[in-house]
């Protein structure tokens, strides 16, 4: 295997901007197909995981101010894909959480990239599927933010700071979690 060392800079710099043009086009691609935004079917998937959820969670999972959490919030409400109400508990604190028509929309969402990855999938050796698949459990790990211009620590996904968290793809399509299988698949 190839070392990171082994790669000029320029021609790493290429890969990884071939990649997010993928991820980016792939993303696009759903928003036309659904007409929701990127932040919308973030949240959307978020909630599928963590519903309900604080307003304040939510702002801190997709690093966004809470007023803006606020407003991709609205729009999902009018859109009849989410609610919120008080927390019983806490009334300072608001409660998100996906309405049926929102766990419809995810599954379509999700049944959607499903069967893109296998039409596209389809003519690359089990190999390459498995290198595939391995990449992508550890994504958010390689690619997790680490400290900040002032060397303060900058969350990744999950408010983390990217610590892998042992999520792996099962062969039907659903997240399940498996405690040390850190490594591969």
């Amino acid at each position: 295997m190839t070392l990171l060392n082994d790669i000029p800079r320029d021609r790493l710099d290429e890969i990884l901007f071939k990649a997010l043009q993928a991820v980016y086009k792939f993303q696009q691609s759903k928003v036309i197909v659904f007409g929701l935004d990127y932040e919308d079917i973030y949240l959307l998937q978020f909630l599928r995981n963590s519903s309900p959820a604080r307003m304040s969670d939510i702002a801190a999972e997709m690093n966004i101010p809470v007023s803006t959490a606020t407003r991709v919030v609205d729009r999902l409400q009018k859109k009849k894909l989410a609610d919120r109400k008080k927390d019983a508990s806490d009334k300072r604190n608001v409660l998100v959480y996906l309405k049926p028509e929102g766990k419809t929309a995810v599954r379509m969402i999700e049944d959607q990239t499903y069967e893109l990855l296998r039409s596209n999938l389809a003519g690359f050796s089990e190999e390459d599927i498995a290198s595939f698949f391995k990449t992508a459990v550890h994504l958010q790990k390689i690619l997790a933010p680490r400290a900040g211009a002032a060397g303060r620590q900058i969350p990744g996904p999950g408010g983390t700071g990217g610590a892998d968290t042992g999520e792996e793809i099962e062969s039907s399509g659903h997240q399940t979690t498996s405690q040390g299988e850190q490594n591969g698949l």
